[in-house]
């Protein structure tokens, strides 16, 4: 191929290129467009035990959160300054671990219909040790942090293990 010939694929290439990612910018722009949810964007949508995988050894525990209405932001990370009482209101030392549920981390979009997901696993009632766990109070990862509180279903046991913030797994 003579230097012509090469000149040519090159440009063919450089306009493919330059039309791919113009194509592309307005797709990402708009998935990006959302911005960190500020304090008080978020709630607590629902908080409720969930099947466990292993049944006999754990019990799963779903948290969401949403957007109030008209939110349109992202969250991601882990919840932070977590806090837990006993069933009496009493501050309680429950030994816990938060991990990514998948990586890379996760940066959930949040409105009003498309809550975010933070999956909770406590070992099977009397395997764990410590006090019955009756209410966690948090900070979810907005900016500034919003403090956010939820009531237990039922008393559960530690360790407990809570995933970063994630999209819902079905």
């Amino acid at each position: 191929m003579g230097k012509q010939g090469l000149g040519r694929v090159l440009a063919a290439v450089a306009l493919t290129v330059a039309a791919v990612s113009a194509a592309a910018v307005p797709a990402a722009a708009g998935q990006d467009s959302a911005q960190r949810c500020a304090a008080g964007e978020v709630v607590v949508d629902r908080f409720f035990e969930g099947y466990s995988p292993s049944p006999d050894t754990s019990r799963l525990f779903v948290l969401t959160l949403k957007g109030h209405e008209g939110v349109d932001c992202v969250l991601s990370g882990p919840l932070v300054y977590t806090r837990f009482y006993d069933t009496n209101d009493q501050p309680i030392d429950v030994p816990f671990s938060a991990k990514p549920a998948r990586l890379p981390v996760e940066s959930v979009h949040v409105t009003e219909d498309r809550p975010a997901f933070i999956y909770i696993w406590a070992p099977k009632t009397g395997t764990g040790f410590g006090y019955p766990v009756g209410r966690t109070d948090f900070n979810a990862p907005t900016a500034p942090l919003t403090p956010l509180s939820v009531t237990w279903p039922r008393p559960v046991y530690g360790p407990l293990q809570f995933t970063w913030i994630t999209e819902g797994v079905s």
